[in-house]
């Protein structure tokens, strides 16, 4: 069976089998899942996993950088890691006031009232670490790249072998 797209009724072949998008997912998924050669559809069933993984990594990094040069020590680790590496932005907007008032960590001036101090003391954070940020820039950018170039690949095999598996069965037919 081939999955394709179409929008007028005239186009849809004689005894095709119309799904939902969600059963056209689901058909999608169970066919990676079931592929007989792993090494073809590993792009395509592990790369978000990896750049997850990637990102997280970058994420401990620069989140670890900020701990120190605020000098947060172990105060409240877990509200700078749910909303920097776990959920970006959801979480921050909770406990920031708190963890910068209540532990006598550093003082960070306004953003509505002295913008350019802030910007000052950002850029000075940023500094020391800013050949540390370009390389997780780089290296997400590059390991996004290959695995999606790789997914490419194994789309094209998999669309090859079913074209010749679909071709096959018409000329037995």
């Amino acid at each position: 069976m081939a999955l394709v797209k179409t929008f007028k009724e005239d186009e849809i072949p004689k005894g095709a089998a119309i799904l939902s998008k969600k059963e056209a997912l689901e058909y999608q998924i169970k066919l990676i899942d079931n592929w007989p050669s792993k090494s073809e559809v590993w792009p395509l069933k592990y790369s978000s996993t990896m750049l997850g993984i990637t990102s997280t990594i970058s994420s401990i990094y620069v989140n670890n950088h900020f701990r120190r040069k605020l000098k947060l020590m172990n105060f409240n680790k877990f509200s700078s890691y749910l909303p920097n590496v776990v959920l970006p932005a959801i979480m921050t907007t909770l406990f920031h006031a708190n963890l910068a008032t209540r532990n006598f960590t550093f003082r960070l001036p306004s953003i509505t009232e002295n913008p350019k101090e802030l910007l000052k003391i950002a850029g000075k954070m940023f500094k020391p670490i800013r050949g540390h940020i370009t390389g997780f820039v780089i290296l997400n950018a590059f390991i996004a790249g290959i695995l999606t170039y790789k997914e490419f690949e194994s789309f094209l095999s998999m669309t090859e072998k079913i074209q010749k598996e679909i071709e096959s069965e018409f000329v037995e037919d």
